[in-house]
């Protein structure tokens, strides 16, 4: 046995409490369940929220709902406002009172989607507005970040939000 000059020995304990650890070389017994257990957590890779999660029978795609909101700024009311999203169905909001939404999809995240959602100001005798579709990878279903807004003002539809390709802008006259 070797014997350490005092100070080596004050020195690792002085790193010891400023937070840094000594690493030893030796392995440290670990019982049967730990060690199955270890094992299986190294093997299983973990799944990142924006990847596509692969099983034996198919892969999954991840997916993603998002609420909207629907305002009237306009003298004018709009009395026949619908909005179709493919899921949900047609939406009649009250525009002139500030109308909310929640859970429309699910739509898959990273894909545009066109078809599947539009807006019709004067119903459906009146011009379609469509609307793509296209939930980022960092989307947060249901949130108020990641959510559609549409409103009118002077005579002009607005549709934007995170969920979207692009924004939308419409005049009505």
């Amino acid at each position: 046995m070797t014997m350490r000059p005092v100070w080596a020995a004050s020195a690792v304990l002085l790193l010891t409490l400023a937070g840094c650890v000594e690493v030893s070389s030796e392995s440290v017994p670990v019982s049967p369940q730990e060690a199955t257990s270890q094992s299986q957590e190294s093997e299983t890779p973990a799944a990142k929220p924006s990847e596509a999660v692969e099983t034996e029978d198919a892969v999954v795609t991840e997916e993603g709902t998002f609420k909207m909101a629907v305002f009237n700024y306009d003298t004018q009311s709009y009395p026949d406002l619908e909005i179709w999203v493919r899921g949900t169905g047609s939406w009649y909001p009250n525009a002139d009172l500030g109308d909310t939404k929640d859970d429309f999809g699910p739509f898959p995240v990273g894909e545009s989607i066109e078809g599947d959602f539009f807006v019709y100001p004067f119903g459906r005798d009146g011009i379609e507005i469509p609307v793509t579709l296209e939930l980022s990878q960092d989307h947060i279903s249901e949130s108020d970040r990641d959510m559609v807004w549409v409103w009118i003002e002077d005579e002009v539809l607005i549709v934007t939000g995170t969920p979207l390709l692009e924004d939308v802008e419409v005049a009505l006259n």
